[in-house]
């Protein structure tokens, strides 16, 4: 009788924290998501960018991405559930490239390939892991922050390098087919690392 009182009480033991460590997880990568959402918010405002909606409803896919450098800022927000559209702020003198044309601000329908592209790129990005890193708030030192509103939920993206030292912005450019860049007409100005 003592030995199954001993199991029963072990067993309640592992179960509770088994529940507890999950529950933590959980509210680590609710907290990391809110992190990233207050920093593109964060850098938004930095830049002087009209505020974007971050809110995550069903049905829904969407990457919102905002970073800040010296010579470059800016924010991309690509909805491919429902709508199927990207759109690019550049700050200040900053914008983008696309097809060899640099704009400031621009709206783009991305193509079926695209929107495909994008998908799997959420899917192959690497999600913020608990008990990989104590904490993803964002570090201004940083100047990055991206966040992925899946099917009402939202997660912050890690701004890792993968093994081909590829990073998660680098690859949405890719996809986008566009490039950060300078006004042409802006004056130079010189950068310190």
């Amino acid at each position: 009788m003592a030995v199954l009182v001993a199991v029963l009480l072990l067993g309640f033991y592992v179960y509770r924290a088994t529940q507890s460590r999950q529950l933590s997880q959980q509210l680590a990568i609710e907290s990391q998501a809110i992190g990233s959402g207050e920093g593109v918010r964060t850098l938004r405002d930095i830049m002087g960018l009209a505020p974007m909606r971050l809110d995550c409803t069903p049905g829904e896919l969407l990457i919102s991405m905002a970073y800040l450098r010296c010579d470059v800022g800016g924010s991309i927000q690509a909805r491919i559930q429902p709508a199927g559209l990207a759109t690019y702020e550049g700050a200040e003198s900053s914008g983008y490239i696309l097809n060899g044309v640099y704009r400031a601000r621009y709206t783009q329908r991305l193509s079926a390939l695209q929107r495909e592209q994008l998908r799997l790129l959420v899917r192959k990005w690497p999600k913020f892991d608990p008990e990989m890193e104590a904490s993803r708030m964002l570090l201004l030192s940083r100047k990055n922050a991206m966040l992925v509103c899946e099917d009402g939920r939202l997660y912050g993206i890690p701004a890792m390098r993968d093994l081909r030292g590829v990073e998660p912005k680098e690859e949405l450019f890719q996809v986008l087919e566009v490039a950060p860049a300078r006004d042409p007409d802006a004056r130079e100005i010189v950068c310190f690392h």
